[in-house]
């Protein structure tokens, strides 16, 4: 462990705002912090699942994200969708983690009273994680691969359940 790098790279990160990235409003006014966690081993699937009204609808599993980086898509009865945002899709036989009824679980609580979130968990020696809240993947700039399911997905926000 290098002390004095970690420092200069926990003082970059300090002096970023990741407003200025894709102009997401909710980062602008955060007050930046580092939070060391217990690191978890690389090997693990990410399970970014895309909630609409706080339900879960499909999840995003992203493989060899420091290699050779694809994607998965499944629906929430882990059928392998025919899409995906940004990378190839990858044609890895994924099952699904034994822990996905929690995670389903999970998700939805903690989408809950969101139009849209992306729930980021992991599995770690049976054990869910959390890692992220997303509220605009990618910065809202990723491309969906084929193009439609742009349109698709889209189709499922129903912002009217947003508006009083």
């Amino acid at each position: 462990f290098d002390k004095k790098r970690a420092i200069r790279l926990f003082k970059r990160w300090l002096s970023y705002n990741a407003y200025y990235l894709s102009r997401e409003k909710q980062y602008k006014n955060i007050k930046p912090l580092i939070i060391c966690e217990e690191l978890l081993e690389y090997e693990i699937y990410d399970y970014k699942f895309f909630c609409f009204n706080g339900q879960p609808d499909f999840v995003q599993v992203d493989i060899d994200r420091f290699s050779n980086h694809k994607r998965a898509f499944f629906d929430m009865e882990w059928q392998q969708q025919p899409f995906s945002i940004r990378y190839a899709i990858s044609e890895k036989k994924i099952p699904p983690p034994s822990q996905l009824a929690e995670m389903k679980a999970i998700a939805a609580q903690l989408s809950k009273g969101l139009v849209f979130s992306r729930i980021d968990l992991y599995v770690h020696h049976g054990q869910v994680y959390f890692g992220e809240i997303t509220l605009i993947p990618g910065g809202g700039n990723e491309p969906f691969v084929p193009m439609e399911y742009d349109l698709i997905v889209g189709d499922k926000l129903k912002l009217d359940s947003c508006i009083s």
